[in-house]
């Protein structure tokens, strides 16, 4: 019903300021209205079946019509965008009609207000468009809770980005990205079989596809974001406001590319299908200051039950002691999004305590499942196995 009188598309999403005080009690109104219509549209139709009228098919079909997709998508564990009913739009608008033009039939008197309402109607909706798309043309991507998200994309501006990802996609043969991009994504927007990753756990992770190159859109308010090391800054648009939308071309890489990437080569599988491929060290490693590990994780097979688990790469530092000074772990990501033969890069940020004392500690790597309080096995080539790997680091003073 907020579908087919439009409340879900009144302006109230933009902000105040955007929008002139007086027009959203006007488009409730106009709301409430076409609702009404609606309601006895599907009145009259539900009696001329009773009655079996002569145009009872015709009420049958159109209550099929509006209400089969309304039913499909009531129970269903997707997230749910106000398109996925469009379906339903043409039915319900010809149920209101059906109302309007009962009205007309039996109170003749009111046919000039009826002409005035559906006049004022559409200058309510003209006003709202009208008021969205100005605001669009002064902020093309907008969401002020998440400054890496992209909302409320004029159709110029998907068209921009669409062509850029279809001229990359055949001079790079770019079948996997990477974004933030709400439905449709990439593919639709330019045209070619991309498969878009869209949900990331992580702010900070990278999935780097083994064998084909991949593309990263991202978006940079006041300044472009920042490269990355192992990609290629192929393309960036630039929007109003200081906007800006970047793609980034990761190489293809085969296996003996991606074990050569961490700083420390380790190459060690373990029971949950991910091969520890190494470490490396960043940051600033003294005493009250911020370092920096970022693990290297290659999937290699599904366990049984990958999917039911949500491990997350975990970091400790502990003295010689066997205290623990530095616990700091990544966000778990479930086993359901992974991909065979992906790279997951994944940093870890420590914060090294002001009253730490320098010296030597031991650095302690592994996987956790704080969800279901497990661990991994870790198996080093010619070793035993064991649950993490360790190894020993100096903290500066």
């Amino acid at each position: 019903m907020r579908l087919r009188t439009g409340l879900d598309f009144r302006t109230q999403p933009l902000p105040s300021e955007a929008v002139p005080p007086s027009l959203p009690p006007l488009t409730t109104g106009s709301a409430y209205a076409v609702g009404g219509a609606l309601a006895l549209g599907v009145v009259l139709a539900l009696r001329s079946l009773g009655r079996r009228e002569r145009e009872a098919w015709a009420n049958a079909s159109l209550l099929v019509w509006w209400l089969t997709p309304v039913a499909l998508l009531s129970f269903t564990h997707r997230d749910l965008y106000p398109w996925h009913a469009m379906t339903t739009l043409p039915a319900g608008h010809l149920l209101a009609a059906r109302g309007i033009d009962w009205i007309w039939d039996k109170r003749r008197r009111l046919t000039p207000l009826l002409l005035i309402g559906g006049v004022f109607a559409v200058g309510v909706s003209f006003a709202n468009l009208e008021v969205d798309h100005a605001f669009n043309a002064a902020h093309p991507i907008y969401k002020q809770d998440d400054p890496e998200a992209f909302d409320r994309l004029t159709l110029r501006s998907t068209l921009r980005i669409g062509e850029v990802t279809r001229q990359l996609a055949d001079a790079y043969r770019i079948r996997e990205a990477f974004t933030r991009l709400p439905e449709p994504d990439l593919a639709a927007w330019s045209q070619r079989p991309i498969n878009t990753t869209r949900w990331f756990a992580d702010p900070d992770l990278l999935i780097v596809p083994q064998g084909q190159a991949s593309l990263y859109v991202r978006l940079g308010r006041g300044a472009p974001p920042p490269p990355f090391e192992l990609a290629q800054r192929a393309a960036l648009l630039d929007f109003p406001a200081n906007d800006y939308v970047a793609f980034d071309i990761f190489p293809a890489l085969d296996r003996d590319a991606m074990l050569s990437l961490p700083q420390t080569r380790l190459d060690w599988p373990s029971d949950t299908g991910r091969t520890f491929l190494g470490y490396t060290l960043g940051g600033d490693g003294r005493v009250g200051h911020a370092a920096t590990v970022t693990t290297y994780w290659l999937i290699e097979h599904f366990p049984e039950n990958s999917t039911e688990f949500l491990y997350g790469p975990y970091l400790h530092l502990n003295t010689a002691e066997g205290a623990t000074l530095v616990n700091a772990s990544a966000p778990g990501l479930e086993g359901l999004y992974h991909r065979l033969g992906h790279l997951y890069i994944q940093p870890i940020h420590v914060s090294i305590p002001a009253d730490a004392h320098p010296g030597q500690y031991q650095l302690e790597l592994g996987l956790y499942d704080g969800v279901h309080q497990a661990g991994a096995t870790f198996f080093p080539p010619n070793d035993t196995p064991r649950p993490f790997y360790t190894t020993t680091v100096v903290v500066e003073p």
